[in-house]
């Protein structure tokens, strides 16, 4: 019988750095997510807040609005749908674009009554290769410092 005995010499760095290293892309993973909440929520704005609608014209009194058609970002009226979004960074997934209205899911995706006028999803889609691009920044920012 043999009896074998290995050291690993070093070891306590190896965990020190990873531990560095996590800690690096949390921190730098919550920047670039927050960038992009951001860059979505600036878009999605534009998105309503631009004129060119297309649908329906209401009339209030002496007041006329232009609704925006199926397919088309909604058309901002009262400005409560702009603004309600807002960025926060939550803990448990680094950020979140938070759209703080009853109807802005309906909007998005429509109703049994109404078809969707999506705003977030084109601004995501707008902003694909720009958003994979900032969070490969990032997890190459953390790494370059967890060394």
């Amino acid at each position: 019988m043999i009896d074998l005995t290995v050291t690993v010499q070093g070891l306590d760095k190896i965990i020190s750095s990873s531990a560095a290293i996590q800690k690096a892309v949390d921190e730098e993973l919550s920047k670039g997510t927050y960038a992009c909440a951001q860059q979505i929520a600036t878009d999605y704005k534009k998105s309503v807040l631009a004129g060119g609608k297309s649908g329906r014209i209401y009339k209030y009194g002496a007041i006329s609005h232009q609704a925006s058609a199926p397919g088309e970002a909604p058309a901002s009226n009262t400005g409560r749908l702009v603004n309600a979004i807002s960025v926060m960074v939550d803990s448990a997934s680094s950020s979140i674009m938070k759209v703080a209205t009853k109807y802005a899911m309906m909007l998005e995706v429509g109703t049994s009554k109404m078809a969707a006028r999506p705003a977030a999803v084109p601004a995501m889609e707008q902003n694909r290769a720009w958003i994979i691009e900032r969070i490969a920044l990032a997890l190459k920012t953390a790494l370059s410092r967890g060394r």
